[in-house]
C-alpha cells in the first residue's frame, strides 16, 4: 500500500502583500504613468491585482510574470524622479 503524503501547498504570504500599498504604475508598452495605483496580492499568492483611480481594477496571475525590476531607473527621462523602490 502507498504511503500518505501530506503536501503543503500553501506558503504564508507577508502581511505587505496582502494589504497592498500605492504606487505609480508605469507600463513600457503604451509609456503610460498610473498615478496612486493600488497594488495587493491575494490570500494565496496567486495573483497580483491593482487598481487606479478613475479606472477599472487589473489582476495579473503571478506564474505570468517574467520580468521584476527592483530600483532601476525607467529608461525614459521624465519618469526618473517619478521612480521608487518597492521594498516588502
Amino acid at each position: 500500500m502507498a504511503k500518505l503524503y501530506d503536501f503543503q501547498w500553501q506558503i504564508t504570504v507577508p502581511d505587505g502583500l496582502l494589504h497592498g500599498a500605492t504606487f505609480e504604475r508605469y507600463d513600457e508598452d503604451s509609456g503610460s504613468v498610473e498615478q496612486n495605483c493600488f497594488f495587493r496580492v491575494d490570500e494565496y499568492a496567486f495573483f497580483i491585482i491593482w487598481k487606479s483611480e478613475g479606472r477599472e481594477g487589473q489582476g495579473l496571475e503571478l506564474s505570468q510574470i517574467n520580468d521584476v525590476r527592483k530600483g532601476i531607473a525607467p529608461k525614459v527621462s521624465e519618469l526618473i524622479e517619478m521612480t521608487i523602490v518597492l521594498r516588502w
